[in-house]
């Protein structure tokens, strides 16, 4: 093993493990990822060798028998032949990654570590997430009086978690007394499972009944979990009469999680119910920048426009694309162009459904009543002008064109432009008649 000591190399192989995994990170459920890969580590790098560290033999038959093909697949995304050899942790050695149940300085008790990257602060706020953020932040400040319980939900990757952790280390940096618990609603189960299994169930409800705030991650688990729903339906009814604070995260609104019983329903909706959805451009922008800054990754502006017009489906997207640059850039030594950014990212590209701007030209013109050179035309009739914006920004969501593209096909229109117009739809679609237009519309394309 003596090849494997140089300080230098040891540092090398701590980032470049680190980056792989925010990669394998993109490509598993969180669930698979967290029990098998966060605990392994990078030691050491010599050639084309990278020596990785797991808790134990076991640990490494199952990454080798599950992940192995994927995790060459990822290696060789990166343009680079590197071999991974596991090998267990030494006997005797303090894990620094165990998890920590209880922080008896501060009083606060956490079923698994929060991360400390996820603060308010660190937050991107955009349309599509600032009531979500507004209401964390007031929570945070004032747990129990006026979002409670406040329910977050969206999809994958959009800053639910992060939120719930911010929430966390709110607490944790300006209110030492405060007892927290924070967990994963399957983690939940098994634990409730546990206590059951060893007749400790009024420890259990003890536990998490004592509690100042109560933030559960991944609600939408609790579908058809009879036993756990019975049981946090008692935990929340006594932490509300109590003015305790509770937060929850999901998948889906309260309403969309099956076989979730209607008393919880009715709970969960008792305080506020907010949703997160996709990022628009100028969020997906500014999320990639700050990304960028915080990965000290250089990258020509061409390229971070590209990811943030192309890698359209969440943060993790974003966060994933950019490690694979990072890996690049890290491992040949050469500057990420446009061309081998959209070689590397392929798999981060969001489909462009199958509708032409002919197609949906054809549709707006029709919803107006009008001509489809009319909507190309210079005339700023306000019909016409208000049936050209909704275009752009149709072909900007949904065809997911670039606002150069988008110029070019409305005459050579400049992207400030074309810019300005889909963000005039974003200001009006909330006004009845716009939204009615936009879901004709769309209900309309969907038949094409």
């Amino acid at each position: 093993m003596d090849q494997f000591v140089s300080k230098g190399e040891e540092v090398s192989a701590v980032s470049l493990w680190s980056d792989i995994l925010e990669i394998l990170r993109t490509r598993l459920p969180e669930s698979a990822f967290n029990t098998w890969l966060i605990k392994t580590k990078g030691l050491a790098l010599s050639g084309d060798r990278l020596l990785v560290e797991a808790p134990n033999t076991f640990w490494i038959e199952w990454i080798e028998t599950n992940y192995r093909k994927l995790l060459n697949e990822v290696i060789r995304g990166l343009g680079k032949t590197i071999n991974v050899v596991f090998t267990p942790k030494s006997q005797g050695l303090e894990d620094t990654q165990e998890d920590s149940v209880e922080d008896i300085k501060t009083g606060v008790q956490l079923r698994y570590p929060l991360n400390p990257r996820f603060t308010f602060e660190s937050f991107i706020v955009g349309k599509s997430n600032e009531i979500a953020f507004h209401a964390a932040q007031s929570v945070a400040r004032s747990p129990g009086k006026d979002y409670n319980p406040l329910f977050i939900y969206g999809g994958v990757g959009l800053g639910k978690t992060h939120l719930l952790n911010a929430i966390g280390n709110f607490i944790y940096t300006k209110a030492s007394k405060v007892k927290a618990a924070l967990i994963r609603c399957e983690d939940l189960m098994n634990e409730l499972i546990d206590s059951i299994q060893k007749k400790r169930t009024k420890d259990f409800r003890s536990k998490y009944r004592n509690v100042d705030i109560l933030l559960i991650d991944d609600v939408q688990f609790l579908q058809d979990k009879n036993i756990l729903q019975e049981e946090l339906f008692h935990t929340f009814n006594y932490l509300f009469e109590k003015q305790k604070q509770i937060i929850m995260t999901s998948d889906r609104s309260p309403q969309q999680i099956y076989a979730l019983e209607e008393r919880l329903v009715s709970r969960f909706q008792w305080g506020l119910v907010v949703e997160i959805t996709r990022p628009d451009f100028e969020t997906r922008l500014a999320i990639t920048r700050k990304k960028i800054e915080e990965e000290r990754l250089i990258l020509p502006e061409d390229v971070i426009i590209f990811i943030a017009e192309n890698v359209r489906d969440n943060v993790r997207s974003i966060e994933g694309s950019l490690k694979i640059l990072k890996a690049y850039n890290s491992l040949t030594k050469n500057i990420v162009t446009l061309e081998k950014a959209k070689e590397l990212l392929a798999n981060f590209i969001s489909p462009v459904p199958n509708i032409t701007m002919a197609e949906l030209m054809k549709v707006v013109s029709q919803e107006f009543k009008m001509a489809s050179y009319d909507l190309k035309s210079k005339s700023r009739k306000k019909e016409i002008v208000l049936a050209r914006q909704i275009a752009m920004y149709l072909a900007r969501n949904i065809i997911g064109l670039s606002l150069s593209s988008i110029g070019s096909y409305f005459g050579g229109k400049d992207h400030t432009t074309v810019l300005h117009s889909i963000q005039k739809i974003e200001e009006m679609k909330n006004n009845p008649k716009i939204e009615y237009l936009l879901n004709e519309i769309n209900r309309k394309l969907k038949l094409l």
